[in-house]
């Protein structure tokens, strides 16, 4: 059979209920038989699905136990309150050198300790590069 009957014959056998996916594998196929195989029917009309990653409820709740512990870290809490108040503490100390009219205060002044420890860091490095240069 050519191309133009076998498109001629799709339409004729789209009418009785073939899937339109399998129309274009009919307008494509140059053997003598019109209809497809069972072989070349089943990609078409099923989707395949992704394969489980995990058997069963065990594997995936294990999984992401295990996922979970490379994504965080464990700390001693009242070494890092600790920490927290040893940062507030500066913050309010750079808050009152600024209040005073402290230089270097005044140029690291900011709302959250991140930010004041940026601009610190900042400051610092800018000093150090000053003090590198060559005396004249």
């Amino acid at each position: 059979m050519t191309t133009p009957e076998v498109k001629r014959n799709v339409t004729t056998q789209s009418q009785h209920c073939i899937h339109p996916r399998l129309i274009p594998l009919l307008t494509q196929r140059t053997s003598t038989r019109a209809e497809p195989t069972v072989g070349e029917c089943l990609p078409l009309l099923i989707p395949m699905s992704r394969p489980r990653s995990h058997s069963n409820n065990a594997d995936r709740q294990a999984a992401y136990r295990a996922r979970l512990k490379d994504s965080t870290t464990r700390v001693d809490r009242a070494a890092m309150d600790q920490f927290h108040l040893q940062l507030e503490a500066l913050q309010d100390a750079v808050h009152s050198a600024a209040v005073l009219g402290h230089p270097l205060a005044l140029a690291c002044r900011a709302a959250s300790i991140g930010t004041l420890l940026d601009k610190l860091t900042a400051e610092f490095n800018k000093m150090n590069s000053v003090d590198e240069r060559p005396m004249k």
